[in-house]
């Protein structure tokens, strides 16, 4: 899990851009949860997830703890860096790094 407590850490630019491509849960300042894969950065405040959709657990079909949408609902979406709580990342190999 990673917490945007300070949006301008080079943690958090380090940490995200590892897991760029990855699925991703992410939680904004009024609780929302998103699901999608994380995007590049528009600029330094700015974050792009794509194939996006906002979690509805009344709404949603849960299949091994991911939500799967409507379709209707998926969507690429900027979010400002600042108003986001945590990303949880999904199916991320540890070992990439270091591996030859």
């Amino acid at each position: 899990m990673l917490e945007t407590s300070d949006n301008k850490d080079t943690n958090f630019v380090n940490v995200t851009n590892t897991i760029m491509g990855c699925p991703v849960i992410m939680r904004d300042k009024a609780n929302n949860l998103y699901h999608g894969i994380l995007g590049e950065f528009v600029s330094e405040s700015k974050i792009v997830l794509e194939c996006c959709h906002k979690v509805d657990p009344s709404n949603e079909s849960m299949i091994f703890d991911k939500s799967i949408p409507k379709r209707t609902n998926v969507a690429t979406r900027v979010f400002e860096i600042e108003k986001i709580v945590e990303i949880d990342a999904y199916q991320v190999d540890g070992e990439y790094a270091v591996k030859s």
